[in-house]
């Protein structure tokens, strides 16, 4: 499906937001729609990144899902379900 993602950062990490809104660029959010809200974990990372980057780390099971920016990592582990 299709989703958008939104993230309340904190300095301790924060929270991810899956929702089934999509096509409204960002501007408007219903949490009604809300699918899920996950707890982010938050690192710092040695060389800044300028371009805001969503990556996937392969893990046995699943992986980490991680949102990078400036000095900042934030991430959350998921699982695969078969």
């Amino acid at each position: 499906g299709e989703y958008t993602l939104y993230s309340i950062p904190e300095a301790d990490g924060g929270l991810l937001i899956v929702n089934r809104q999509t096509g409204q660029g960002g501007t408007t959010y219903d949490d009604a729609r809300d699918v899920g809200r996950v707890p982010l974990a938050r690192a710092s990372v040695a060389d800044a990144v300028e371009v805001f980057t969503i990556d996937i780390e392969a893990e046995a099971q699943g992986g980490r899902l991680v949102f990078l920016w400036d000095r900042d990592a934030f991430s959350v582990p998921f699982v695969v379900a078969q």
